[in-house]
């Protein structure tokens, strides 16, 4: 298909071809659109009428004999004709043609004419196609267009259709759901009776957006992912699947500006027919699959037994099915004694009575298969123990007594082993242990990266979980160069796992390599399996968590002198009636919501060791004093945060306006696309965090967020996703739904988490889904439900986040498209009307509700 767009600057005519420019004289506003229609009915002769020619060629030569070409006669005889929106997007409308009086002896060129509807007098654009389906590119964002449609044919007859309004849509627009889709058609394919074609259809959505991918899955284990953008938009041919089979597809709507805004997946699930209504006889087709097939063995005497089989009717009949009964042993071994029977058998039976069969091993082994035009279906399979059908066929009382005598010896002996086993067991614990564990040294030693204990001087705690602890430490380098680094340790009260664990760790971070935004191995210390250490770089301004909700204590008390809120604490009532004599508060507040905690304590610890009630006005936001503790329980979770262990009461001092320094919506959003790029980086190595947090992010002074803690090898599987001693607390609130239902952990259940971050770094460290508790999490997100737009997030970076809380994990972007978005967020700011993080918002509901 080609297309010659013409552009009207009033006197002027600029032709524009595919790739060549052709020569175009001046026309007069009177002549143009006459010379214009004598030029496509001369183009439509040449195109029908030339052997090698195509639209390009015939219009430039039409157009350089303006003068001597026919005049064209205007038809105004109704005709079956139309044209409509095929499909738009924020720069391109799709307009096509539908035409079904068209003569085979004539050949037609199509025209559009657009104009902007605002503007009363505007340039005209004249798009000329020999197909009916054009591409109208390049135009404004969200405006309406004036659309006339015209058919020229090669015996000069012009038909105009007439002018309708189509409008392109917003670049940040989110395509609407596609939920009408069926099976077109189904295809044979000749010489495969395994397989068809079939082609699916959908109609479009109200919105008609052109960008779609298609995602298909089936048997066998297949997945397909499809993007589409061509004149079969509404019809996709799939290939080779299975007869007899469920497939499901979806078609998603994808903005073309930011690919990241999409449709919700609607699926349409289908299943394909069998051989025969295909194909409509069975030359073609192989014989169907057997999909139930059941044996029932019945004792005669001895080793005999007759073996009834029976299974499901297929679809049509094979030409005959073959069995096979095979004795086998305890290790799946032929019995040569019994020996195999076979039978063969016609195709229109669904049982089988197979008599005599003697049968000396403990198990029995059954095969059938059908059989059709030479070809044989997949075998049905089935084990049965016949042994167990002797014994309670046969009844023997002096066999039972002598069995349970045996049954009782064997009881007595196992049960003293035992005994003797845990003695030596005991003994010989710690020896094993240590030796194992030595061992594992020894495997993972690394000489490049591992470091002389003398090098790494210790200094103050950063941070201590239930295992290890992490210490600030400089390392001496050369003997002279110092540079300070974190240092990771195990605690005295470590076991094997810990330290298998511990090991497991530094050979991810050492496999993973340096990225500008993931904390990176600096050395290690494994010599000695009693002092082992991992050492990694030192951000020196802390975790993400405090640096945010640090800012939200600065930011609210220059905001708001007399509000007292934790970003944490959620309150129905906010009546500070109290002046407050000092300005005290507190950055992090106790999380019980936040995590699903095995006890049912009321209570939780502040500062001055008091036991303060929940329900009491503290939690009402009615104190006199506002105090909440730092939250060291985290640790628990990971052994590798920057945080103090004991509870902090930060004090705000009384300064002046000016001099306070805040985070800008800017910072904020760098730290989101930092982070971003760092899972990027992870997702291609194939590292899966399964943490990621705000509070294992760390940030240097230079404002570079690290990924921390991305090396934790722990066993979700068997261990229960972080199972912990004592209190465990799990990170409920982050976690993807697949990953609470099925202890499934991917790069796309980390995006989900990333979308978890990004609210808390839009809320200054907010606590997410502040009123719901852990238990009911889950629920209320299988009914769609997710978190709110925050007052202060823009519309296209809260769409951000939905994208990431999507509920197949599929359909949420990869952390490369996150990082593409959110660098266009960066870049793009001053072409937006308002912040993408609106701080001072984020404190107007508070002050207003004062």
């Amino acid at each position: 298909m080609e297309v010659i767009v013409l552009k009207y600057v009033q006197l002027v005519c600029i032709t524009i071809f595919m790739g060549n420019n052709a020569n175009c004289a001046q026309l007069m506003i009177g002549t143009e659109q006459m010379n214009t229609l004598k030029v496509a009915s001369c183009a439509a002769r040449c195109l029908k009428y030339g052997s090698n020619s195509n639209l390009n060629e015939c219009y430039q030569s039409c157009a350089n004999q303006t003068d001597s070409l026919n005049d064209v006669i205007s038809v105004d005889e109704p005709i079956n004709a139309s044209f409509r929106l095929y499909c738009r997007d924020s720069s391109r409308l799709l307009i096509n043609i539908d035409i079904d009086y068209e003569d085979e002896d004539e050949k037609n060129i199509f025209l559009l004419t657009l104009q902007e509807t605002k503007i009363s007098f505007v340039d005209r654009i004249v798009f000329i196609s020999d197909e009916p389906l054009i591409e109208l590119r390049d135009l404004v964002t969200s405006e309406s267009y004036n659309i006339s449609a015209t058919i020229v044919s090669s015996a000069n007859e012009v038909r105009f259709l007439g002018t309708q309004i189509f409008t392109t849509l917003k670049s940040d627009y989110k395509p609407e759901d596609v939920t009408d889709i069926w099976v077109e058609e189904y295809e044979a394919i000749t010489g495969d009776g395994e397989h068809l074609n079939a082609v699916i259809g959908w109609n479009p959505a109200r919105d008609h957006t052109c960008h779609a991918k298609m995602v298909f899955h089936g048997p066998p284990d297949r997945w397909n992912e499809k993007e589409k953008i061509d004149r079969d938009l509404y019809y996709y041919e799939y290939s080779k699947l299975n007869y007899n089979s469920n497939y499901s597809v979806a078609v998603i709507g994808i903005n073309t500006v930011f690919d990241i805004l999409r449709s919700d997946t609607q699926w349409f699930t289908f299943e394909t027919p069998n051989c025969m209504e295909v194909n409509k006889n069975l030359n073609e087709c192989e014989p169907a699959p057997i999909t139930y097939m059941e044996t029932t063995f019945t004792f005669i005497d001895g080793h005999m037994f007759d073996a009834n089989v029976t299974w499901s009717e297929p679809p049509y009949d094979p030409n005959y099915y073959t069995l096979e009964i095979t004795a086998v042993d305890a290790f799946e071994t032929i019995n040569e004694t019994s020996g195999i029977y076979r039978f063969t058998f016609d195709g229109n039976l669904t049982s089988f009575l197979a008599k005599n069969i003697e049968i000396e091993g403990s198990q029995c082994y059954i095969r059938l298969a059908a059989h059709l035009n030479n070809l044989t279906s997949e075998p049905a399979y089935e084990i049965l123990n016949v042994g167990r059908l002797k014994k309670f066929n046969t009844p023997n009382s002096r066999t039972t007594r002598r069995f349970d005598m045996l049954l009782y010896i064997f009881v007595a002996t196992f049960t003293t082993s035992l005994v003797v086993l845990f003695f030596i067991w005991q003994k010989r614990v710690n020896a094993v242990v240590s030796k194992l564990a030595k061992a594992i040294a020894d495997l993972t030693r690394d000489e490049r990266m591992e470091t002389e204990k003398e090098n790494v001087r210790l200094l103050e705690v950063l941070g201590e979980g239930a295992f290890g602890v992490v210490r600030k430490a400089i390392l001496l380098k050369d003997g002279t160069t110092k540079s300070h680094v974190a240092v990771k340790m195990l605690k005295n009260c470590a076991n094997l796992d810990d330290i298998k664990q511990f090991h497991q760790e530094i050979s991810v971070m050492k496999s993973v390599g340096q990225h500008p935004n993931i904390v990176s191995i600096i050395g290690h210390c494994t010599s000695n399996i009693e002092e082992l250490m991992l050492l990694t770089e030192f951000c020196d301004a802390g975790n993400l968590l405090d640096i945010l909700r640090s800012e939200f204590t600065k930011q609210f008390s220059f905001y708001d002198k007399k509000c007292q809120i934790s970003p944490a604490l959620t309150c129905d009532t906010r009546d500070f009636s109290t002046e407050f004599s000092s300005r005290l508060f507190v950055v992090n507040q106790m999380y019980d919501d936040l995590y699903n905690i095995n006890n049912n304590s009321n209570h939780f610890p502040v500062d001055n060791n008091d036991d303060v009630d929940r329900d009491s006005e503290f939690h009402q936001c009615q104190p006199s004093v506002a105090l909440t503790a730092t939250n060291a329980l985290y640790l628990e979770l990971s052994d590798a945060v920057y945080t103090n262990t004991k509870p902090t009461i930060i004090e705000l001092p009384e300064t002046s306006e000016t001099s306070q320094e805040f985070l800008t919506s800017s910072d904020l959003i760098s730290f989101a696309k930092q982070v971003s790029d760092g899972m990027e980086f992870l997702a291609k190595k194939k590292v899966v965090h399964r943490d990621l947090a705000a509070r294992n992010i760390l940030v240097c002074s230079n404002k570079t967020a690290k990924i921390a803690d991305f090396g934790l090898s722990r066993d979700i599987y068997q261990d229960n996703i972080y199972r912990k001693l004592g209190n465990g607390r799990l990170p409920i609130k982050w976690l993807a739904i697949e990953s609470m239902t099925h202890q499934t952990y991917t790069s796309q259940s980390d995006v989900w988490s990333f979308g978890i971050l990004l609210y808390e770094i839009v809320t200054l460290g907010r606590t997410p889904y502040p009123s719901i508790g852990a238990e009911d999490l889950l629920k209320i997100l299988n009914t769609g439900y997710r978190m709110e737009k925050p007052m202060n997030c823009h519309d296209s970076l809260y769409e951000l986040m939905l994208s990431c809380w999507r509920t197949n994990p599929v359909d949420r972007p990869p952390f490369k498209d996150l990082s593409c978005t959110l660098n266009h967020f960066l870049n793009s700011k001053n072409s937006w009307e308002e912040e993408f993080i609106d701080l001072p918002k984020l404190f107007d509901k508070c002050t207003n509700e004062m």
